[in-house]
């Protein structure tokens, strides 16, 4: 991780934090959004009708992606973790619960997945603000050792 991504953890409370999408996600949903939807409304004049299916398809998924990147978030609190998304609006479980953690990762992106009774319920980037507060939180539940280079 780069030290900008540090410095942004820092101030972060061990006990009670937010884990959110990165901003930048957020954004490119937006300008997507806005480009394709100008382009629908002023297309050429030569366009045939599978300009106008595509790019529809592109407004609605960069809408989409934005709409799910504000929506997003994991609250974490002394012993529970609330899951916010658009299609479950609030969904509370303890630590207890938690009954495997997957950790992937390469170079560039790491990847924590968190299953509850045996279900995939969320994934965490290391792009995600708050992603080292949660990794911390986790090993001080015992639910995960990382050594941290």
């Amino acid at each position: 991780m780069n030290k900008k991504v540090l410095e942004a953890e820092k101030p972060i409370d061990e006990n009670n934090f937010v884990v959110r999408n990165a901003k930048a996600n957020m954004w490119v949903g937006i300008i997507g959004a806005v480009i394709c939807g100008a382009l629908i409304i002023y297309p050429s004049d030569t366009s045939a009708l599978w300009v106008y299916i595509c790019f529809s398809a592109f407004f609605l998924l960069g809408l989409s992606l934005a709409i799910w990147c504000a929506v997003w978030k994991i609250e974490v609190t002394d012993n529970e973790v609330y899951l916010t998304t658009p299609f479950v609006r609030r969904k509370a479980f303890t630590f207890d619960r938690i009954t495997k953690i997957k950790f992937k990762g390469n170079d560039q992106v790491n990847r924590i997945t968190v299953y509850v009774d045996e279900k995939n319920l969320f994934t965490v980037q290391s792009d995600c603000r708050g992603y080292l507060a949660f990794i911390k939180k986790l090993e001080s539940e015992h639910l995960i050792a990382v050594e941290y280079v």
